[in-house]
This record gives structure tokens, C-alpha cells and sequence, in this order.
């Protein structure tokens, strides 16, 4: 692969959070940040859509391996202004869990498209209850089916912690 292929589909993550943090996207009402997460991913390379359910399943790359990348994109209400003081950017979510999705997104847009598989799971809702993260475990670009509570279990996972899954 040649370099210009690969920064060609770079996705800039302060844009992307950016744009993130500007639509709201509380718990329940998340469709406004899907809506504009899968032509931008698409645009990018991804192979993107919003499943059933409302999360954006999103994928890179074609190897034997699978590196997941989980997160939600939802937020609690209220709000806090989208600005830029120096280099810190502010805006509900820039933290939990906006910023860490839009830095994965971008991470992966580095990646060779030859290399590991990398599903990256937009989850609408608080992942905690894996009501709503389910239905991404069971996408077919993750390969293997399993709840929020028992990925662990998954029989070619290595390690799982939080955001990242190895597969």
C-alpha cells in the first residue's frame, strides 16, 4: 500500500469530535449522531451502517485477525458549550465517551486496509446494561455472538477491557 493511499482515508479525530460534540446525542435520542457517523465513515473507507437497534457498526480492514473497538455515543443530558481552549476541546461527551470513539475512529483510519479486521461499535444507550451492545457483538463483521456480560467468554477473545476487545 502506498503512504498517499493510506493518508487519503486519514480521518482528522479533532474534526471529528469536533462535529461529534456538536450534536446532542442524550440517551434515547442518539439518531442525529448515527445519521452523521455513517457518511462520514463511509467517506473515510469504513464500511458502515446503523443496525437495527440504532448503533453504528462500523468496519475496517480484511485480516485474519479482529481487533473490536467499542463505545457509546450517547450522553447525559444537559449542556456544555463546543469550544477550543488551546489545545483542550470541551462539549458533552468530549470525554465519556465521544472523544475516546472519535480517537479510535481515526486510529484505525491509519491502519492498512490488508491488515486486522477492525469493527468499530457505536452503541447507542449506556453500554452497561449490554441491552443495546448485544445486537453489535452478534455483527457479522465481529464473527461471534455473545452479551455485554459474557464477552469475555467469547472463545477467541484475548483480552477485554473497556473500549478494546482482541479477537
Amino acid at each position: 500500500m502506498l503512504v498517499r493511499d493510506v493518508i487519503g482515508t486519514r480521518v482528522d479525530v479533532a474534526e471529528l469530535l469536533t462535529a461529534m460534540l456538536a450534536i446532542p446525542s442524550v440517551s434515547g435520542d442518539e439518531a442525529p449522531l448515527a445519521t452523521m457517523l455513517v457518511p462520514r465513515l463511509s467517506d473515510a473507507g469504513f464500511d458502515a451502517h446503523v443496525d437495527p437497534v440504532g448503533n453504528v457498526v462500523a468496519a475496517w480492514g480484511d485480516g485474519a485477525e479482529t481487533v473490536a473497538l467499542v463505545g457509546h455515543i450517547d450522553t447525559v443530558a444537559g449542556n456544555i458549550d463546543v469550544r477550543c481552549d488551546g489545545d483542550t476541546l470541551h462539549g458533552r461527551g468530549a470525554v465519556d465517551a465521544k472523544g475516546p470513539l472519535a480517537a479510535a475512529i481515526a486510529a484505525v483510519s491509519r491502519q492498512p486496509r490488508n491488515g486486522p479486521r477492525f469493527p468499530i461499535l457505536c452503541n447507542i444507550g449506556l453500554p452497561h446494561s449490554g441491552q443495546n451492545f448485544a445486537p453489535c457483538v452478534r455483527a457479522p463483521q465481529l464473527g461471534h455472538a455473545a452479551a455485554a456480560s459474557d464477552v469475555r467468554s467469547m472463545p477467541a477473545v484475548r483480552s477485554c477491557c473497556c473500549t478494546f476487545c482482541f479477537i
